[in-house]
């Protein structure tokens, strides 16, 4: 007969896929501990709370990016506007910096 604690940790290793190392030895070692029988339902909801987690530093990740984004371009603009300035002006070209590297 096999134990209950067994079947449980199997399903947590499948749905955790490696990912939630912690999550699973403390659900199972609470399991094999009290018996509990509920431990897929908690084992969903602390997955749950751990990907609302991953999603803000996510959605918080993109917004710096496009922040990071703006003012590059913006810098480059102005870069672009010197140059065609101090060309226009006659500015000895061989004297100027290299252009900015696009990324």
């Amino acid at each position: 007969m096999a134990q209950p604690g067994s079947d449980v940790f199997g399903q947590a290793a499948v749905w955790l896929g490696g990912g939630g190392v912690i999550t699973l030895l403390g659900v199972f070692l609470r399991g094999v501990l009290t018996g509990a029988a509920g431990q897929e339902k908690e084992l969903r909801t602390d997955l749950a709370a751990r990907l609302a987690l991953v999603e803000e530093r996510l959605d918080l990740v993109e917004k710096r990016l496009t922040i990071m984004t703006r003012e590059r371009d913006a810098w480059r603009h102005l870069a672009l506007q010197a140059r065609l300035e101090a060309e226009r002006l006659g500015y000895d070209r061989t004297k100027w910096p290299d252009d900015p590297k696009g990324e």
